[in-house]
């Protein structure tokens, strides 16, 4: 079923077009973690412009179909200086301190999620049939490759 909803993403970034292969139920998180192994920016540093109708950041836990993605757009990557999670620190008393806390926790999540989502994806391609308990060693190669690229 996932190659019901294929699709193919084009990024451009610096004087490269990236493809990146997604289905239209990834995440945005997802893609930028994708887009993070092909050029090295990490995804809060992400903005990828081009989709219609989008000015702004795109919501981490949105799909590719809710942001109506399409192969044929044209995307662009840019790089943005670094970003805190947190605006500014709220006092551990205040209203604000959950809502802060619950943000960035959120927006984690979403790349912590979106990172299991492509490790699985990676280790299914690579013919991954061993049971889910002994992934571990595999995982921790894997992630050794991405720290290396």
């Amino acid at each position: 079923n996932m190659h019901d909803d294929a699709l193919v993403l084009q990024v451009r970034y610096e004087k490269t077009t990236h493809l990146i292969d997604l289905s239209m139920s990834c995440s945005v998180a997802a893609l930028q973690t994708r887009v993070f192994l092909k050029t090295k920016v990490v995804p809060l540093r992400q903005k990828i412009i081009g989709f219609k109708g989008i000015t702004g950041a795109l919501p981490p836990a949105a799909t590719m179909s809710e942001i109506k993605a399409s192969g044929s757009l044209k995307l662009m990557l840019l790089q943005m200086p670094e970003k805190p999670l947190l605006e500014k620190c709220p006092d551990a008393n205040s209203p604000e301190f959950a809502i802060a806390v619950r943000t960035a926790l959120s927006v984690m999540q979403a790349y912590t999620a979106a990172a299991q989502e492509v490790l699985e994806a990676a280790s299914q391609e690579a013919g991954g049939d061993e049971d889910e308990t002994t992934g571990s060693p595999d995982d921790q190669e894997l992630l050794q490759k991405i720290a290396e690229t």
